[in-house]
């Protein structure tokens, strides 16, 4: 509990701009994933309602509001520059996928990461041979 002028102060602004804070990253999120569903609904044929114009203003409006985040230290300026430039090549997908008609390409397989496991009984078996010479 704050005791001194100042500090009481302090509290009172930091929790103003944590309710400004909060509102504005939770209308940014809101934004991003409204694009996203309209980019996927589109790429798997859902909507037919949305068109390349639609989709362009929705973007617009996701990157002002990060970019806007970014300047304003809401998160930091680099993440919301990486955001934008993901956002936009997720646009361009989806602007080809328009273009061409194309239907959803198929979701390859990745390979899955080894554990590290093995590594560390080998580093383990080193170590232990070290100590007995």
């Amino acid at each position: 509990m704050a005791t001194h002028k100042s500090s009481e102060k302090r509290a009172r602004s930091a929790e103003r701009k944590n309710f400004f804070n909060r509102r504005n990253l939770s209308a940014v999120k809101t934004a991003i994933k409204k694009f996203r569903e309209a980019a996927q609904d589109v790429v798997n044929n859902v909507a037919k309602d949305i068109d390349k114009e639609a989709l362009h203003k929705l973007f617009s409006e996701a990157q002002a509001r990060l970019a806007k985040a970014g300047a304003r230290g809401i998160i930091h300026r680099n993440a919301a520059a990486r955001k934008i430039g993901r956002l936009a090549d997720t646009l361009k997908y989806v602007s080809e996928r328009l273009q061409s008609g194309s239907k959803a390409p198929e979701v390859k397989k990745t390979k899955t990461a080894k554990k590290s496991a093995p590594k560390k009984a080998a580093a383990a078996k080193a170590k232990a041979k070290t100590k007995k010479n």
